[in-house]
Order: C-alpha cells, then structure tokens, then sequence
C-alpha cells in the first residue's frame, strides 16, 4: 500500500484536466475592462452625492433642530405657528 506523499505526489490532477474529462468547457478568465471600470466609479460617486444631499436636506434638520426661534416669544415646537 502506498503513503499518502506517494499517492499526492504520484499523478498530478490538474483541475482543466477533470474539467476536460468531465465534459465540461473551461472558463477563460475575464478581460480587464478599465474604461467600464471607471464608469461605474463615476456613477457610484455620483450615487453616494446623491444620498448624502438627501440626508442632509431631510434628515439632517430634524435631528438637530436650530434653537434659534423666527420672532421672540415664538414657540420650539415644530407643530407651533411661527
């Protein structure tokens, strides 16, 4: 009986090899794209403009009030005339 060093290192398997024998094509690997790379960065940075504007034009202002009233005597409350 054969050890295991003999066994892994007797007959190599390559795995395009048990691709090829299982019938199977192989993949090619993927070409670099730069230019739909750059893109695509382009629109993620205009993505998160986008976000970050709308948070600080809705959510920004509720969180943290101005304590500053538009008259004197006018109340805090949001529900409040002013």
């Amino acid at each position: 009986m054969k050890s295991k060093r003999e066994r892994s290192t007797a007959n190599p398997v390559r795995r395009t090899d048990m691709a090829a024998n299982q019938g199977e094509p192989a993949c090619a690997p993927l070409k670099p794209r730069p230019k739909l790379f750059a893109f695509l960065m382009v629109a993620f940075v205009i993505w998160l403009g986008v976000l970050l504007a709308l948070y600080f034009k809705t959510v920004y202002p509720e969180r943290y009030p101005s304590t500053a009233a538009t008259r004197p005597g006018a109340s805090a409350l949001p529900s409040a005339p002013r």
